[in-house]
């Protein structure tokens, strides 16, 4: 699957890929997207075949919660096609080498749960999904970005995710701030199952707040750490 014409667009967004297999998986992944009615940049060309240009969207302020989630369920819509199993632990793994004990040990629990839940990987997912994944234009229409981290799990793996980084954005009490950024996206979700994204939001504290240590905040891990 290629597309032949160079860019041809005024300032086009070019992202580059690692492979050239890739940039085709890419562009697979955006023309489905954009066929199944999902708001997301089109692809305009190519400038060489590890690379594809996307159309710029001119941001104009930051998108409601509503907005996003909206955008979010108009993916979650997407045929199942070509995905894997999505696997929350992806990110989580590289970083445990270095964290402390009780971060293992908490991981570990959340693996053993996960696999028990034995969720249906059925539903077209983000993958990554926060607010720096979506952008509002001038008409005021949410774009989703960044699709490189489709996969098939439940819609509530998103949502849990979007949580957990709500309730990290900022240093406080991350269990208040847990429960209420929960609270907010299943107000805004609701036909989710609060225990299964609550289940996907635990993972993603984990995730947030090694990232957030290796940049110096480790706030979100010590409070982890009280309830080891």
């Amino acid at each position: 699957m290629t597309l032949c014409p160079p860019i041809s667009a005024a300032s086009p967004f070019e992202k580059h890929y690692s492979s050239e297999a890739a940039a085709e998986a890419a562009l697979g992944r955006s023309l489905a997207a954009r066929r199944a009615g999902v708001p997301t940049p089109a692809v305009l060309g190519r400038n060489g075949p590890r690379s594809l240009a996307f159309a710029r969207i001119e941001a104009s302020g930051p998108p409601t919660r509503a907005g996003m989630v909206a955008a979010l369920q108009a993916l979650h819509r997407m045929p199942p096609v070509g995905l894997a199993r999505f696997d929350p632990f992806l990110r989580i793994r590289p970083r445990l080498g270095g964290a402390p004990a009780y971060i293992r040990v908490l991981v570990a629990a959340l693996e053993a749960r996960d696999a028990a839940l034995c969720w249906p990987a059925a539903t077209v997912i983000h993958g990554d999904f926060h607010p720096g994944q979506v952008m509002r234009d001038g008409s005021g229409k949410v774009w989703l970005l960044d699709l490189d981290d489709l996969a098939l799990a439940p819609p509530e793996a998103d949502l849990g995710n979007l949580s957990a980084w709500l309730a990290t954005r900022s240093e406080g009490d991350l269990d208040r701030q847990a429960k209420v950024a929960l609270a907010e996206v299943l107000a805004l979700s609701p036909g989710a199952d609060p225990g299964l994204t609550a289940h996907f939001q635990a993972i993603a504290l984990v995730r947030r707040a090694l990232k957030l240590a290796g940049k110096g905040q480790p706030w979100a891990l010590d409070q982890l750490g009280l309830r080891a």
